[in-house]
């Protein structure tokens, strides 16, 4: 299993290219949400930051 391992679509910020948002555990164990986009050969990194609490609270109910 991925340490990212949620994933959903972010349409609401991808105007012109598929972008996903995935949120898991950095190996240092800070809890992050990531913004990619999936167009083209490669994934590619937009965003990343530490989960807010309302999506760390989130998570945890969705993993129980």
């Amino acid at each position: 299993m991925s340490r990212f391992d949620w994933d959903q679509a972010d349409p609401d910020h991808s105007g012109s290219e598929e972008r996903l948002r995935v949120i898991g555990w950095s190996p240092i164990g800070r809890l992050l949400v990531v913004i990619g986009s999936a167009s083209g050969p490669r994934p590619r990194i937009i965003s990343a930051r530490r989960a807010t609490k309302r999506e760390r609270h989130a998570y945890i109910d969705r993993r129980s």
